[in-house]
């Protein structure tokens, strides 16, 4: 079964671009929520919790947080982004 990637980003986010960049040049299939709008207080309330961080992006595997746009870089160098695309 394919792990289950999901990110969590912002309109305008650099470095939310970045990662979804990376997400896509691996073909790593992946959920967002983008959570500007009326809902961003509560998003990042749940990401607070979630991940011990309100930035973006914020990362998770399989339900679990693995990190940021740092470990989504980290992860392509290493090739291990690519072996995610299955």
């Amino acid at each position: 079964m394919a792990e289950r990637v999901l990110i969590y980003t912002k309109t305008g986010c650099p470095y939310c671009h970045n990662a979804l960049e990376a997400l896509h040049k691996h073909k790593v299939p992946f959920d967002e929520i983008n959570i500007a709008g009326a809902q961003e207080r509560e998003y990042r309330k749940e990401l607070l919790e979630k991940a011990g961080d309100q930035g973006v992006p914020q990362v998770f595997l399989d339900g679990e947080h693995i990190g940021d746009d740092d470990t989504i870089e980290e992860w392509a160098a290493s090739g291990k982004l690519a072996e995610l695309a299955g």
